[in-house]
């Protein structure tokens, strides 16, 4: 009996996850998922954030609510945090929900066949058209989220954006 309690005890330790919080200049970070996984989603988002800023001087990148990222380390400790679609957790990779009091992007760091920071700029895309256009359309939000997802920064000064996303061009063949 002392065996099986101690069996009961060290599986609930183990799947106990170590959640951290981290801040950058302009967002929170929280997640399960390894410190240096979130460090670096919350460095790379500070560049894209900056890099936008310098292509779009007039975007507005403030917020009157701060933005959260939630870092899950897997797609089933995200799960349970995952919209409802149809009684089920949609099946999405990540998502970016505004609020009044904070606004919300979430995603896991376990994506197979996309790059997460695909996601990232994706959704924080979305959280600039929000700031700077009240109503767009959604075609408008999604298109512009599309486009900026392909991001990227080579040897700190080049910037690229716009290139062609290998699952579309694989869907529109």
């Amino acid at each position: 009996l002392a065996s099986l309690y101690l069996c009961a005890f060290s599986s609930t330790a183990i799947a106990a996850d170590k959640w951290l919080s981290i801040n950058t200049k302009n967002f929170l970070l929280v997640g399960n998922a390894s410190e240096s996984d979130i460090r670096r989603i919350g460095r790379t988002l500070e560049e894209f954030r900056s890099a936008v800023s310098m292509i779009f001087p007039r975007m507005d990148q403030t917020s009157s609510v701060p933005t959260t990222i939630f870092v899950f380390k897997n797609d089933e400790s995200f799960k349970p945090y995952k919209p409802i679609y149809n009684g089920q957790p949609a099946n999405l990779l990540a998502y970016f929900q505004p609020g009044e009091d904070v606004n919300y992007i979430t995603l896991t760091t376990e994506l197979q066949t996309l790059d997460p920071f695909q996601v990232i700029f994706h959704e924080y895309t979305h959280l600039l058209v929000n700031n700077t256009f009240k109503n767009a359309p959604v075609w408008f939000n999604e298109g512009l989220a599309e486009y900026y997802s392909t991001f990227s920064i080579t040897d700190d000064q080049k910037i690229g954006i716009g290139i062609p996303i290998g699952h579309h061009v694989h869907l529109l063949r």
